[in-house]
């Protein structure tokens, strides 16, 4: 076929003249190639700008899902996991009672009298601690350090009185036990409480468990004063009935919570011991104990 854009620009304008059908197909020809790449042009320059748009969707979930676990961390505990504390205590019942005892024997003729006058020593002190085991239970645990003390007299009067005589005629020998030893005691105990730790305000518990009790440290003054002599006295101690000792506890209390996070913990006890420590004559431990405790938690 006969290509007219070689021809010098005189032919071509002769044969456009002379056959212009042909001359109008070979000049529209390769105008149609051009205008297809513009078309193809376009939706590449399009292509690469979509994906940037979805990144800023896909990160606002993405910086918000890690601060929902951070506001429960963030809520005060009114009950802490674990807390300690000390405490003071004050014995409504004295631990030594006071007593007045006698025993006659016939053979021999002998009767004992004695009296125990104990020695007031009603406040000690010691520490707390607690742990939370469930939103409401907690386990309580005090160590207590107690001092006692007692005087005994004990007067032994050997022979038959005379019941024609104003004044006893039997001979009487004297005997003292001044006595001073110190109570561990250690409750363990489970604790209930109104409100959940998280839930605010104060609030009330009654807690349920056992006691133990150890006596250490005994120092006795023993004196004897035979009939118509001097009193001589020794040192010692006395041997106690129980050394370690077992009771039962119960308990109520008010958990109050000042403005700078300390909890002020009023309390009231019962313990009911299952035995006695010292239990000779007159000298008998009092197997009932009332006390009221005020502790500080931190």
């Amino acid at each position: 076929m006969l290509r007219f854009s070689r021809l010098n620009p005189s032919s071509q304008l002769l044969l456009a003249l002379l056959f212009p059908a042909a001359f109008q197909g070979q000049a529209q020809a390769p105008t149609t190639p051009p205008a297809s790449p513009p078309a193809t042009q376009a939706p590449a320059a399009q292509t690469p700008q979509a994906p940037p748009a979805s990144p800023p969707t896909t990160q606002a979930p993405t910086a918000q899902s890690p601060q929902a676990p951070a506001a429960v961390l963030d809520e005060p505990a009114f009950v802490r996991r674990f807390s300690a504390g000390i405490n003071l205590t004050v014995l409504g019942l004295k631990p030594i009672r006071e007593l007045e005892s006698g025993q006659i024997f016939t053979s021999p003729a002998l009767e004992v009298r004695s009296t125990t006058v104990p020695k007031s020593h009603l406040a000690s002190g010691g520490i707390v601690l607690q742990l939370a085991v469930t939103e409401r239970i907690a386990v309580a645990a005090n160590v207590f350090y107690r001092r006692v003390e007692y005087e005994d007299t004990t007067v032994l009067l050997t022979g038959v009185d005379n019941p024609n005589t104003v004044i006893d005629d039997r001979q009487g020998t004297n005997l003292t036990d001044k006595t001073r030893a110190h109570y561990w005691d250690v409750p363990v105990l489970i604790r209930y409480y109104n409100l959940g730790r998280y839930e605010e305000g104060n609030r009330w518990f009654f807690d349920l468990g056992a006691t133990r009790r150890h006596v250490r440290g005994i120092r006795s003054t023993l004196g004897t004063q035979p009939p118509g002599g001097e009193m001589t006295t020794v040192g010692g101690a006395v041997t106690p009935r129980k050394r370690n000792l077992f009771g039962g506890t119960a308990g109520f209390g008010v958990q109050l919570i000042d403005p700078v996070g300390v909890r002020v913990i009023p309390e009231v006890r019962y313990t009911k011991w299952m035995g006695r420590t010292f239990d000779n004559r007159a000298t008998r431990s009092n197997t009932h104990q009332l006390e009221f405790i005020l502790s500080l938690s931190f």
